[in-house]
Formats: structure tokens, C-alpha cells, sequence
């Protein structure tokens, strides 16, 4: 029965518990589920009539992403490690679901983007956002997008993509856009633990939309991006050693995207047929 179950599961939903877990994990800076489980449910342990300790040991099935975590638990965790459940429930997920029509995207996710995202992609007014979206994201603004390289820029640039596929229009920009802004997340934990899972999540259920994506999508094109992500780390590390990086977030992400820009760069790196044609 369990098998059964886990079949059913979707990758989704297995990928986001597990990067909740790992949200946790590294905020709490704790080395194991027993840790975590202390620490988060401190009544799971207990002892049994005899006397035995014994704890529900729940945290290993999140570490695999087997089931969801209940909305009690969810919070009792949100108050020990603020932010993890805005990733468990980010908009991203229903955005990748492509059960869930671009319409529905449009009307009721869009708006649960952060300002500086939202900023990006509504037409401006005096009061700096208006209310109407803007047709297509030009070059500038995808950069934009790079230079946030979260989940909701990754997001906004996914619900884009899918608008470009409805109208039948050229994708290449966006698929690039994305695979770098996936590229410069996965330097940092936890997505990091989970790249190779995420590009293929972005590859099944985004690339895939476009009909001929053979020559790009092949079954290298995930381990290629997993070495990518490695090499991209590197080349910060070794800019920040030479001083040439700022210690914030902001800093070291605007680095990164002017790297993934850089002709010469990209040499360096394995497989990046999407960032160097039309493919997609």
C-alpha cells in the first residue's frame, strides 16, 4: 500500500516538502531528523507504559518528501525557522503544475509575486505599478528577473514562458532567462541539495511544452546542469577571494548573472546549448 502511494505522489510535492525539510535543516543548523524533531515537536517524544523512549520519527519522511506536513506542524515549524512555509506553499508550485491553466496563472497567482517582482512585470504608473501586465518580457527585464534569481522571479519568468507556448510565440529568451536564474538559486542551500531534481522539473514540465526540444533536452542535460551550478560556485568563490564580490546576497547575484551573460565565461561551462541558441 505504501508503494502504491508514493507512485501516486508527484514529484512536486515530493520536491517541495523536501526543500521545506532542508530550509529548516540549515536555518536551524541541526545534523539530523532527531535533531530537527526536538527541536520543532518537542512532544513526539515520549515513553511508552514500560517505560521505553520512544518519538514519532515523522522528519525522515519529509526529508524524502513522502507526505506533506500538516497545517499545525507547518506553523510550529514557521515559528522556529521564519520563511519555510512560504517556500512549502510558494506560488512556484502551482505555476509548474500544468494541471492549472494560464489563465487561472495569470488571474490569481501573479499577484502573490513580491512587489519587486510584480514591479518588473506590470506596466508603470505614478504609483509605480499599475494594473496592467506588460505583453512580453524584453531582454532588459528578464535580466531583472536573473538579478531577484528566486522563486519568484523563476516563477514569473515560468507563467511567461507558458504565455509564450499559448500564443505560439518564440521561447528561447525566457528558456534561457530561466536556466540561468536556476543556475545562480542552486548555488545557495537548499536548493543546491536539489538541483538536479529542479531542473528536471523545469525540463519535464516547462521545456517540454515546446515541441522540438531533442537536440537541447537530451539525457545529459541535467548532469550537465548539476556541473554547471558547481563551476558557477567556484568562479564567485574565486572572485570573492580576490575581493572582487561584495559579502551580500544582492552583490553576489548581480556577479553571477553578468558572468552567465559573459561570452567568454560560458566557455567554462558544460552543455550550454540552451544559453548559446534558439532551441527552445
Amino acid at each position: 500500500m505504501k508503494n502504491t502511494q508514493m507512485e501516486k505522489r508527484s514529484e512536486l510535492d515530493i520536491v517541495r516538502v523536501s526543500l521545506w525539510y532542508w530550509y529548516i535543516r540549515v536555518n536551524l543548523s541541526k545534523n539530523s531528523d532527531y535533531q530537527i524533531e526536538k527541536v520543532i515537536e518537542p512532544d513526539a517524544f515520549n515513553k511508552n507504559k514500560h517505560g521505553d523512549a520512544y518519538h514519532k520519527n515523522k522528519w525522515r519522511g519529509y526529508r524524502l518528501g513522502k507526505h506533506t506536513p500538516s497545517p499545525i506542524l507547518i506553523g510550529q515549524a514557521e515559528f522556529h525557522v521564519q520563511g519555510s512555509s512560504m517556500l512549502l506553499k510558494h506560488t512556484l508550485w502551482q505555476v509548474m503544475n500544468n494541471s492549472i491553466s494560464i489563465d487561472s496563472l495569470l488571474s490569481d497567482e501573479l499577484r502573490n509575486l513580491s512587489w519587486e517582482v510584480q514591479r518588473i512585470l506590470y506596466k508603470a504608473n505614478k504609483y509605480d505599478c499599475g494594473s496592467g501586465l506588460v505583453m512580453h518580457l524584453s531582454k532588459r527585464k528578464l535580466r531583472q528577473l536573473e538579478c531577484l534569481a528566486g522563486l519568484d522571479a523563476l516563477a514569473a519568468q515560468i507563467i511567461f514562458f507558458k504565455l509564450a507556448v499559448k500564443r505560439e510565440e518564440d521561447t528561447s529568451a525566457l528558456s534561457q532567462s530561466i536556466y540561468r536564474t536556476l543556475l545562480i538559486m542552486c548555488t545557495e542551500l537548499p536548493f543546491f541539495n536539489y538541483r538536479e531534481h529542479l531542473i528536471s522539473l523545469v525540463r519535464l514540465n516547462i521545456f517540454s511544452l515546446v515541441g522540438s526540444t531533442k537536440e537541447v533536452l537530451d539525457k545529459s542535460f541535467v548532469d550537465s546542469f548539476s556541473k554547471n551550478v558547481r563551476i558557477l560556485i567556484n568562479l564567485l568563490l574565486a572572485m570573492e577571494d580576490k575581493g572582487v564580490v561584495g559579502i551580500t546576497r544582492k552583490e553576489s547575484v548581480r556577479v553571477l548573472s553578468d558572468l552567465l551573460h559573459g561570452k567568454q565565461v560560458l566557455s567554462l561551462f558544460e552543455g550550454v546549448n540552451i544559453l548559446t541558441t534558439d532551441a527552445i
